[in-house]
């Protein structure tokens, strides 16, 4: 898997939204306009982007990204989170990354993974990481999924009850549920904060429910 460069990077997103200016874009990643050139020219063959030379007075220059770089970025990071110390993934969170590929990263770098063998049981020691071969645009478990979104949703996002093959239910928000003349109550622990610290409500609870009873949702075939 390719190692993508952190000045490449920050170059990706700072041409999402600014022209490209040779010494403004130099400045940017700390180093000299000449230096730039010939990262430029070595990001090209390695298959990144297309350089083009301006070439006479008034005529920028032009780089054209052939390959999402925040996805290859975020791909090498996760696949090799192993290799990197509590300090490098402090830094890593501080670049310009979609909120996304930081929960991603976070959450793989936090979770203790397991390698299941073929009949269910857990291997103690080992580790895997699943591939991630597209950011999602949103993390919405109602709205259309794909394996990528599946992935990442499973890893940072906590469900309401989880049950196992022998339809036995637990729950990490739940604390207890009682049963009184056919209305069902739901108890939830009141310790439970999402990943900016606000704490979960029981409002925010009952909205979700409705959404989920009312939500239309397109089965693709």
């Amino acid at each position: 898997m390719q190692k993508v460069d952190e000045k490449v990077l920050r170059l990706y997103k700072h041409l999402q939204e600014h022209e490209f200016i040779r010494d403004d874009v130099a400045s940017l990643l700390a180093i000299t306009p000449r230096q730039l050139s010939r990262l430029l020219k070595q990001w090209e063959r390695e298959g990144l982007l297309h350089y083009q030379v301006g070439v006479g007075r008034g005529v920028l220059s032009e780089i054209k990204f052939v390959k999402n770089i925040e996805h290859l970025f975020v791909a090498y990071v996760v696949n090799h989170i192993k290799e990197y110390t509590f300090e490098e993934i402090i830094g890593i969170l501080s670049m310009p990354l979609h909120q996304v590929s930081k929960e991603l990263i976070i959450s793989v770098f936090n979770a203790q993974l397991v390698v299941h063998n073929d009949v269910g049981e857990a291997e103690e020691g080992a580790n895997y990481v699943d591939y991630i071969y597209r950011i999602p645009d949103d993390l919405d478990p109602l709205l259309h999924s794909d394996m990528s979104k599946d992935t990442i949703i499973y890893n940072i996002m906590d469900r309401l009850y989880e049950v196992n093959h022998d339809l036995h239910f637990t729950s990490n928000i739940v604390s207890h549920e009682t049963l009184h003349d056919n209305k069902f109550t739901m108890y939830l622990h009141h310790d439970i904060v999402f990943s900016d610290g606000t704490l979960l409500s029981a409002q925010q609870v009952v909205d979700c429910l409705e959404r989920f009873r009312t939500i239309q949702i397109t089965k693709v075939n």
